[in-house]
C-alpha cells in the first residue's frame, strides 16, 4: 500500500468550482443531470486538469462534454 500511495499526487479541487457550476447547469439544461455529486466533482476535476479519467464507471461520466475516459477494466 505504501508503494501505491507514494506514486499518487493530490490534485486540489478548489480551482474547479466555476467549471463545476457550468457543467452542472449544462447537464441539467440538457436533461442529463448527474445524481452523484462526487462523480461530478471527479469528472470536472479531470476535465479541468486535462486528465484522462480511468474508470470502470463510464456510464456516470458519459455526459460531461470533452471528458476523456479510459476503461482499463472493461468486462467482456
Amino acid at each position: 500500500m505504501d508503494a501505491f500511495v507514494k506514486g499518487l499526487s493530490i490534485v486540489p479541487i478548489y480551482g474547479i468550482v466555476r467549471k463545476y457550476a457550468e457543467i452542472k447547469v449544462l447537464l441539467r439544461k440538457n436533461g442529463t443531470p448527474m445524481h452523484d455529486e462526487f462523480d461530478l466533482i471527479i469528472g470536472v476535476t479531470a476535465l479541468a486538469n486535462r486528465f484522462t479519467l480511468v474508470t470502470d464507471n463510464e456510464r456516470d461520466f458519459r455526459y460531461i462534454p470533452d471528458l476523456k475516459i479510459e476503461n482499463r477494466f472493461e468486462r467482456k
